[in-house]
């Protein structure tokens, strides 16, 4: 019990220390990069294996470029050690390597063309791919409180630290009258290699899924209504609010609207309360924050283009794809593949802001028929809706879903490093059961 314990200690205080070093890095003085990533294999190694996807999720808001590409290599070698017992394979494995080798390709040919592609990033790629092909086999192990826990702090963490420097730069915690949108940097000519930085779309997209994790786990009686909890989720839906995320406003709406009549049918008192909560808190802030109301107004209905420009943006992708054979059947590779689009069509100057336009664009259509096989098998193999009613099955679903809708709106592939740990923590939910915290 005393070794026991003194892990549980040695956790606490190496996770603390991360998040500490962060506070210095980005609101003191810069520390050298060897001594975080020091605390962050210290972290990995000394961590409960049911806590490891957490202190991933953890690392990912507060990470800097270097630190993220660090965090997810080390993730992926400290899993596949720790769950060396219980990893079993399927065909999932298949699809994992095939798109490997479809990029492969890519990369080897344009690099044999004077293109500055990175073999590294490419390694990182593959590496990072694999969870996929285990995620099923291990999901039964990881506590999904804790985890869900673990990566509230790394986004609380990012969200304080973001208020900090707004009001050292503009005396002021009222982000409406400098950045407008919470998660924008206050100065992107200040930008270093040493900031942390979200786009306000992918601070929603965060928010959203705690939020709908949160609910998940109230409906199967696995997390209590709690000051704790309640305020993880109330903190989520306001920096939410507050990022002015179209895409965050979409899934908020659609899962409450799914999580809702679920929770009416199967009378679940407990989710009903929860949703009432929810209601009266979120009309109260309605009511008392006008400017906040006036914002959101603004950003959906006072616009010429309620998508963000994002149709335009698809029309010009789908040109391009469907006028060039090649382009249509193999892609242009996932690194750097803006740059090479712009020859076919210099208007194009954004990332397709749509997974399927990404992958058509990065793997062609080969590429899309192995995506859509590798995410069929990973839900298929997960077995979700074994012992489960149509409508527990749904609610199952509904972290999934959040970024299944952020991925049509958004980056998927080519921005691994941030989506593929949201996606690994969606699935872990496909294995809820009623009131067990590990399964």
């Amino acid at each position: 019990m005393g070794a026991m314990m003194v892990k549980k200690y040695m956790q606490i205080i190496i996770i603390a220390l991360i998040v500490i070093s962060q506070f210095v890095n980005q609101l003191i003085f810069p520390l050298p990069t060897i001594l975080i990533c020091t605390l962050i294999l210290l972290a990995f190694i000394f961590i409960d294996k049911k806590l490891q996807l957490g202190l991933f999720c953890l690392l990912i808001p507060i990470s800097t470029n270097m630190l993220l590409y660090f965090a997810n290599i080390i993730f992926v070698f400290t899993l596949f050690i720790k769950y060396r017992n219980q990893l079993s394979l399927n065909s999932t494995i298949l699809y994992i390597l095939s798109i490997a080798i479809v990029e492969s390709y890519h990369v080897i040919s344009n690099i044999n063309n004077g293109m500055a592609e990175s073999i590294i990033i490419l390694y990182g790629f593959i590496l990072c791919l694999l969870p996929f092909g285990i995620i099923n086999s291990i999901n039964t192990y990881f506590n999904k409180i804790r985890t869900i826990e673990l990566f509230f702090i790394g986004y609380m963490t990012f969200t304080i630290i973001t208020f900090i420097k707004y009001y050292i730069t503009f005396g002021t915690i009222n982000i409406f009258n400098s950045v407008q949108r919470f998660g924008f940097v206050e100065d992107p000519k200040e930008i270093s290699d040493n900031s942390i930085i979200i786009n306000p779309n992918t601070l929603g997209i965060y928010s959203a899924l705690i939020i709908t994790t949160i609910l998940v786990l109230i409906y199967f009686k696995i997390m209590n209504i709690n000051l704790k909890n309640i305020f993880m989720f109330f903190f989520a839906l306001f920096v939410g609010l507050i990022t002015i995320s179209r895409t965050f406003i979409l899934i908020l709406l659609l899962v409450l609207l799914v999580y809702t009549v679920i929770s009416v049918y199967k009378k679940n008192v407990v989710a009903i309360s929860g949703i009432g909560i929810l209601s009266i808190v979120l009309i109260l802030n309605l009511i008392f924050n006008s400017q906040l109301v006036n914002m959101i107004k603004k950003r959906i209905f006072e616009t010429e283009d309620i998508s963000g420009s994002r149709f335009s943006i698809y029309a010009d992708y789908f040109n391009v794809i469907f006028s060039n054979e090649n382009i249509f059947i193999w892609g242009v590779g996932m690194q750097d593949y803006l740059p090479k689009i712009e020859k076919f069509n210099n208007f194009i100057t954004q990332a397709t802001h749509n997974i399927v336009l990404e992958v058509l664009t990065i793997w062609g259509l080969v590429g899309f028929i192995l995506v859509i096989l590798l995410f069929a098998s990973i839900i298929y193999s997960s077995k979700f809706w074994e012992n489960s009613s149509f409508s527990d099955a749904l609610v199952k679903l509904l972290p999934c879903m959040a970024i299944a809708i952020s991925s049509q709106l958004g980056q998927f592939f080519i921005s691994f490093y941030h989506t593929f740990p949201t996606l690994l923590l969606a699935l872990v939910f496909l294995n809820v059961k009623v009131g067990a915290k590990n399964g």
